[in-house]
């Protein structure tokens, strides 16, 4: 009998194990804010975490050098989504250099300025309880002529 109970309890070792690791590992996960999902048309476009301040964490996120710049069609739609349950309370889009403008109608929707060249776009994100971060997302826009 006694060594049934000992081979049980060496049994639940390895289970209770697994679950600190799960815990830690979803722990971890929430160190940081969600990544958007940024979408010009149909194309979805990397939006790289620049910084943040997350429950009670903060950084900063250096950008690559190396970074590919996505070209798009000025005047273009650009939408910005979080999964479900992780919609910010509060975003903003912004163009860097700022002679863009800022949506006011809709906040995850941001129509791209008819500017020829490569831009940045700021994705300022704030949730009440967690804390807020900043996106950033390289774009270069194709020179469009019109008459």
């Amino acid at each position: 009998m006694k060594k049934k109970i000992w081979m049980g309890g060496i049994g639940l070792i390895p289970i209770f194990s697994i679950m600190i690791f799960l815990d830690f590992q979803k722990v971890k996960k929430e160190e940081k804010p969600p990544l958007p999902t940024v979408k010009v048309g149909e194309e979805i476009i990397k939006a790289d975490l620049k910084s943040y301040s997350w429950k009670g964490n903060t950084g900063t996120i250096k950008g690559s050098k190396d970074q590919l710049l996505t070209e798009v069609d000025p005047l273009a739609e650009l939408t910005v989504t979080f999964n479900e349950g992780e919609k910010p309370d509060n975003m903003t889009i912004q163009t860097n250099p700022p002679e863009a403008y800022r949506n006011s109608v809709e906040p995850n929707r941001f129509t791209l300025p008819n500017y020829p060249g490569s831009h940045t776009l700021e994705i300022n994100a704030e949730w009440e309880r967690k804390g807020k971060a900043k996106y950033i997302v390289e774009l270069m826009f194709k020179e469009k002529v019109s008459y």
